[in-house]
C-alpha cells in the first residue's frame, strides 16, 4: 500500500500496474488503475490529464460494466 512519504509505488507504482494489466488483457484492473491515475492527476491539479484519464476508465467500465470503476 502506498502512503505519502512511505517510499513506496505511488504514480510509478500506478504507471507500472496500468502497463501490465494492458499486456495481459485485464479490463478491470486497467479500469481501476486509470480511475487511481486519475486520482493522482486530480491532486496534482491536471485537470486535461485528469479529465482524459477518468473518461477512458468511464468507457472501460460502461463496456465491461463495472459499477466500481
Amino acid at each position: 500500500m502506498w502512503v505519502p512519504g512511505g517510499g513506496g509505488g505511488g504514480a510509478a507504482g500506478t504507471a507500472e500496474g496500468l502497463v501490465a494489466a494492458r499486456e495481459v488483457g485485464d479490463a478491470a484492473a486497467e479500469a481501476v488503475l486509470l480511475v487511481a491515475a486519475a486520482v493522482d492527476a486530480f491532486e496534482l491539479a491536471r485537470r486535461e490529464e485528469f479529465e482524459a484519464l477518468a473518461a477512458e476508465a468511464e468507457r472501460i467500465a460502461r463496456r465491461e460494466r463495472l459499477p466500481y470503476a
